[in-house]
């Protein structure tokens, strides 16, 4: 389970470091977390010396796809420290069932530090892009609910606090965990969970520039925020405009199941979630598509490799910037498409023409979920291109409005789900599978 772990968060930090909008690299965070990481709570023997540390700078400076978790020691010090982290969350998660709860004194001043506490636990996980335990995510959404009233105290599946229980049993057993958790008769007091989160260095009295850069992205880990804040539902992501007959129903039945379950299962936001990001590549093949037709019947009669070159790469920085959205990027097809644009791998009409096939079946099978038409491919050739060429700046001009709109739509979907991205949604969802 380790090694299929590890594998999926080298695969996040690939997938991460090509994102563009964020105002630091993930080598210059990388850099930045190795300078803190001996800061960070963890067993003496996973202390880097200086030599290892300079060891893996030189590596993070020069081999863009470098993870730390490559590195044993930062493996074994993040794993354990998550096994820590989901330790005081049990010990929360009692305070809140049995001295807030069963005793009908919810005290939101006391939630709050709470939810400082664990989204800067998450914050970490975002920051290097590592999986954590499902229970930090349980406790997380559960104080965020309270905090923001949308779900009655006596609602809360408090019968997940057994699950915690037996992974910090089970942690200790593999000696990730020092001592044997505490149980419900016997738990530390709030005083206590304190001191520990200061310990930690998660409460928030602890104010430290270098944990700082971390902790910025707390925010981001309120997975759930877009999904309750949003008065127009699902609405604000329907495509109408651009498919004047798509069928509302798939993402209106899984937006309305959520609505239903969401308290009994926190992890169902995940069904919504997918069905906002097969919408987002449904637009994006459509466009994407169009592009390529309209490039075809351009260059029907002879092909500039120069000019298509310089018209074909017209979308190339709003698809990279979906791709690490969405979390497609390293994934087929569309690692695919975007190799192609970038590396100037279609070279002819020939190319050009597979390219475009292999686009409209992509876009097609996502038609055929919300019931919109298909692109045929008698719908590729227009024969009137042949006997009336199409002109440059005609062609220059449509291509910038794909590409425009499809930048709309992207940013509709970006700014509804924020500060929530698909990289801490799929961070996420893995918890749930891994642990």
């Amino acid at each position: 389970m380790i090694r299929h772990i590890v594998f999926q968060t080298v695969f996040f930090s690939l997938l991460y470091q090509l994102n563009c909008q964020q105002k630091k690299t993930q080598r210059e965070k990388n850099e930045h977390f190795l300078s803190i990481v001996n800061d960070i709570f963890g067993p003496n023997k996973n202390l880097l010396t200086d030599v290892e540390l300079q060891m893996l700078l030189k590596r993070n400076e020069v081999d863009e796809k470098f993870s730390i978790f490559e590195n044993d020691k930062l493996q074994d010090k993040m794993w354990k420290l998550g096994c820590k982290y989901t330790e005081l969350c049990l010990y929360i998660m009692y305070h809140i069932k049995y001295d807030m709860v069963n005793k009908n004194n919810i005290k939101y001043n006391v939630l709050q530090v709470f939810k400082i506490i664990v989204h800067r636990m998450l914050s970490i996980y975002y920051y290097i892009i590592g999986i954590t335990s499902s229970g930090i995510w349980y406790t997380s959404i559960t104080i965020n609910a309270l905090v923001e009233q949308k779900i009655p105290p006596q609602e809360i599946r408090f019968t997940y606090i057994q699950n915690m229980l037996n992974f910090c049993r089970f942690s200790y057993h593999k000696n990730n965990l020092q001592y044997l958790p505490k149980t419900n008769n016997n738990y530390p007091n709030l005083d206590t969970i304190y001191e520990i989160s200061k310990q930690l260095k998660l409460h928030p009295d602890f104010n430290s520039e270098t944990f700082n850069e971390i902790y910025q992205y707390e925010d981001v880990s309120n997975v759930y925020s877009f999904f309750w804040d949003n008065d127009d539902g699902y609405k604000t992501f329907i495509p109408k405009e651009i498919f004047p007959s798509y069928n509302e129903s798939h993402i209106e039945t899984t937006y309305i199941t959520v609505c239903q379950y969401w308290k009994k299962d926190y992890f169902i936001l995940w069904e919504y979630t997918d069905a906002l990001k097969r919408n987002l590549l449904l637009v994006t093949y459509y466009y994407l598509a169009r592009h390529s037709i309209c490039l075809l019947n351009f260059f029907l009669n002879a092909f500039d490799e120069g000019v298509f070159l310089n018209l074909f790469k017209i979308p190339l920085n709003t698809i990279t910037e979906i791709g690490v959205f969405s979390s497609e990027l390293l994934l087929r097809p569309f690692i695919d498409y975007v190799d192609d644009m970038k590396n100037d791998k279609i070279i002819n009409q020939q190319t050009l023409m597979m390219y475009t096939t292999k686009v409209i079946g992509s876009f097609n099978i996502l038609a055929n979920n919300f019931k919109i038409s298909n692109i045929k491919r008698t719908d590729i050739i227009n024969n009137d291109s042949s006997k009336n060429p199409l002109k440059h700046s005609d062609v220059e001009n449509q291509l910038m409005l794909y590409a425009t709109n499809l930048q709309n739509y992207f940013e509709k979907v970006r700014n509804g789900m924020a500060p929530v991205d698909f990289v801490v949604l799929k961070i996420f969802k893995t918890s749930k599978d891994n642990i």
